[in-house]
């Protein structure tokens, strides 16, 4: 007679749990979480936005974000073309791409006022290997984190959402 055992065993456990996504561990097994994080910028006026560009970001990312930018309704500028007093409020980014195809696997947007920052948004994909999702236009994947960091603040074309 065969009897079947109620005990699971330990790969069972391991199996089971891998599958389920929790190991105990905070570690994505699976490689497909993707981070979102956006704290926004409180309401406040803002007509323009100056842009310190980051020349280890490829020219075609920096474009897109002004690009963005103008279309969320900012008077943009860059910050190395500005006079001094001009750019009150600016932003500063970064961004990080891999793989083939390439894509982008980070991006960081911090809002400020002279040296005091005011919100940000991040985007970390470094863990999403796993998601095919993460291909595709950086622009998509930016746009709604800056959408979110600046859904507050009043801008020159507010109509421009």
């Amino acid at each position: 007679m065969l009897r079947a055992t109620a005990r699971p065993t330990a790969l069972t456990i391991l199996i089971c749990g891998l599958a389920a996504g929790c190991t105990g561990v905070g570690v994505d097994p699976l490689g497909m979480e993707i981070v979102e994080d956006v704290s926004p910028v409180r309401p406040m006026p803002i007509e323009g936005l100056c842009v310190r560009i980051d020349t280890a970001v490829e020219p075609a990312f920096t474009d897109g974000l002004f690009e963005t930018l103008r279309g969320l309704g900012f008077a943009t500028q860059s910050m190395q073309t500005a006079f001094a007093g001009e750019c009150p409020y600016w932003l500063r980014y970064e961004a990080a791409w891999s793989g083939f195809p390439r894509y982008l696997t980070f991006a960081r947007f911090e809002v400020y006022e002279g040296s005091t920052r005011l919100g940000y948004a991040t985007y970390d994909a470094r863990s999403g290997g796993g998601r095919p999702d993460r291909f595709g236009p950086a622009t998509g994947k930016v746009r709604p984190l800056l959408e979110g960091l600046f859904h507050h603040v009043a801008r020159e074309n507010a109509a421009a959402e």
